[in-house]
């Protein structure tokens, strides 16, 4: 018994790979979480045996209890099939605690797991805002995890914080109030580091080829009054130059005398 869970992109057909279409077609049980309303009848078309997992993941109050619902169904399913695909919005690998659930849960019980990458909102992000992560460097965190845990923020870096709606929310509702107040927390924590009139982005990947992406752009004193959906992601661009180590550049120019540090850091 395999399970292979494979990932749909961001944008509707446009981002789903081959080998994922493949899969979806000699799957033997299909069971998906698609957040697009066309998708279950596109897939429905190459297999007839899908489920969706829509209802099952909104009939728990907290997004803990839908995933363990979730990964009760899939290892339901993998004594019923040799195949089974999990298909999921998204980069199963991305942002989706569910996914290593289940992978975790399929392996102790003695099955074998594959999971295929697709594109994420982070590779979205990256094209719609021209961002080269190699040009300083990037950090990515979790809203909630960054200020629960006060990560450190390289100013020298592109800073990209994920969830930005969510902040403390372990449900599947979103509200204005809380959006807000969440969002003062993170502004509040962000202002330990940056000016109050840093540049901040919000940004919403577009999930249809005709439909632009959203992009707020504002500043760190007035972030918290934006309203975002749940889907937003912020994006902080560096407020500072990195220092070059003479001494590390020594000793790379030891060993590779045309070696220039500045024409080098944006990688090839």
């Amino acid at each position: 018994m395999s399970l292979i869970i494979a990932g749909l992109g961001i944008k509707f057909l446009s981002h789903l790979t081959k080998e994922t279409e493949k899969i979806i077609q000699e799957g033997d049980k299909i069971l998906y979480l698609a957040n697009d309303l066309f998708f279950p009848e596109w897939i429905e078309h190459f297999n007839k045996n899908t489920e969706s997992l829509d209802q099952l993941y909104f009939s728990k109050s907290a997004r803990c209890d839908s995933y363990n619902a979730i990964k009760d169904k899939i290892l339901s399913e993998l004594n019923n099939f040799q195949n089974v695909v999990f298909i999921i919005y998204g980069n199963p690998n991305f942002l989706v605690q569910v996914t290593s659930l289940v992978s975790r849960a399929a392996e102790s019980n003695g099955h074998e797991f594959y999971i295929l990458p697709a594109i994420s909102s982070l590779d979205c992000l990256l094209a719609d805002l021209n961002i080269n992560p190699g040009d300083s460097g990037m950090q990515l965190f979790e809203a909630t995890e960054l200020i629960a845990y006060r990560k450190i923020l390289d100013l020298t870096s592109h800073v990209v914080i994920f969830q930005a709606a969510a902040i403390g929310q372990s449900g599947h509702t979103r509200n204005k109030i809380a959006t807000t107040k969440g969002l003062k927390i993170l502004c509040d924590y962000l202002g330990e580091f940056y000016s109050c009139a840093q540049e901040i982005i919000f940004y919403e990947a577009s999930q249809y080829p005709n439909k632009k992406p959203v992009i707020i752009r504002t500043i760190l004193k007035n972030a918290y009054k934006v309203e975002i959906s749940s889907k937003s992601t912020m994006y902080i661009p560096p407020s500072k130059k990195g220092e070059i180590c003479q001494l590390t550049v020594r000793k790379i120019k030891s060993i590779f005398a045309d070696f220039n540090a500045s024409s080098e850091k944006s990688g090839i």
